[in-house]
């Protein structure tokens, strides 16, 4: 009975120092991608004492990689760029995370000309920047505070032809791969009637002989 309890101890004994050695070292990103203003979390869990945060940006060392006990960080984003994140555990081998920053996207909008008639095709170009790829625009069109069309597209350019004259408002609202949002519009557009010939007179089918008829 004893060498059958001296067996078990000895087994969970190696159980439990095969687990320790091959329990793996991680390195926890709270996010992969994240915009300016956002806060990354960072969770470390290596074994050591203490350790080196490193971070490199496009290639660039960013910070001055000073020894901690913390396992925990955060960082909050401020300058877009890929990054690299390497994590140096006193007497451990280098745990190593990347992520990216991307500026929150931004807006204008522009139209060929701001007069037109009926029939006429109207274009609107817009120019974004910043935001995560791949942007989505979606185009409207307004009559006073009534939209009566739009338009989502991951093109920058709009056309629209209207058939009946006023005052036309067009906007854009851009998303970026990240769900943030940027939004522009432009001044009313005045739509007149088609350009044509107008006949004013006497347009009665009866004309008596020598008669003038002036139009």
């Amino acid at each position: 009975m004893r060498r059958l309890i001296k067996i078990w101890i000895l087994i969970l004994t190696a159980l439990t120092l095969f687990g320790t050695a091959t329990a793996e070292d991680t390195l926890i990103l709270s996010a992969e991608r994240l915009t300016v203003g956002e806060t990354l979390n960072i969770k470390v869990n290596d074994g050591a004492a203490r350790r080196t945060f490193e971070l490199i940006r496009d290639g660039e060392r960013v910070n001055t990689g000073a020894v901690t006990e913390a396992c925990n960080a955060a960082l909050y984003a401020q300058t877009p760029g890929d990054y690299v994140l390497n994590v140096i555990p006193e007497g451990g081998k280098i745990l190593t995370a990347r992520f990216s920053i991307y500026d929150r996207p931004q807006v204008t909008l522009s139209v060929d000309r701001e007069r037109l008639h009926t029939g006429e095709v109207l274009t609107a170009t817009a120019q974004a920047s910043g935001g995560m790829p791949e942007l989505s625009y979606e185009f409207s069109v307004w009559r006073g505070t009534e939209r009566i069309c739009a338009e989502t597209t991951r093109e920058a350019v709009f056309d629209y032809t209207p058939f009946t004259e006023g005052n036309l408002t067009l906007s854009v609202a851009v998303t970026d791969a990240l769900g943030n949002t940027a939004a522009a519009a432009v001044p009313p557009v005045t739509v007149s009637g088609s350009g044509g010939i107008a006949v004013k007179g006497d347009l009665s089918p009866i004309l008596a002989q020598g008669a003038i008829r002036v139009l």
